[in-house]
């Protein structure tokens, strides 16, 4: 997993480990503190609330696609979170297709460039 997601997270607190672990975790403990979960919390509730507040127009018996709209949900309340201003649904969808294009080109990636066997040569050939 490292491989596949060192591209998108650099070598950030989710992959790494070690003295670059301590660090990381280190420079971003304050963000988890106490205050700042009921604050992300507070995005969270008011986000999904405009979100509901959107479903309510929808006539009744309209579908929803639930994939989509929680992908945008979550990007902006990531957004909010991290930079404090709102996404907007267009801004969302392009960072939600952009992650679906990252996560399908990984998918194509062979089993051997997965494990950093590439580098090797391991004597097998298709």
């Amino acid at each position: 997993m490292r491989k596949a997601l060192a591209p998108l997270l650099g070598d950030g607190l989710f992959i790494s480990d070690g003295e670059i672990w301590q660090k990381h975790r280190s420079l971003e403990t304050p963000m988890f503190s106490t205050e700042q979960v009921a604050k992300y919390s507070e995005i969270m509730c008011q986000t999904t609330d405009e979100r509901v507040a959107t479903w309510s127009r929808y006539q009744p018996g309209q579908k929803i696609l639930v994939l989509p709209e929680m992908g945008q949900l979550t990007a902006e309340i990531i957004c909010r979170s991290l930079f404090g201003n709102q996404l907007g649904t267009e801004q969302a969808a392009s960072v939600i297709q952009s992650f679906a294009d990252y996560q399908a080109a990984i998918e194509q990636m062979d089993i051997n460039t997965f494990f950093w066997l590439a580098e090797l040569d391991t004597g097998f050939r298709q």
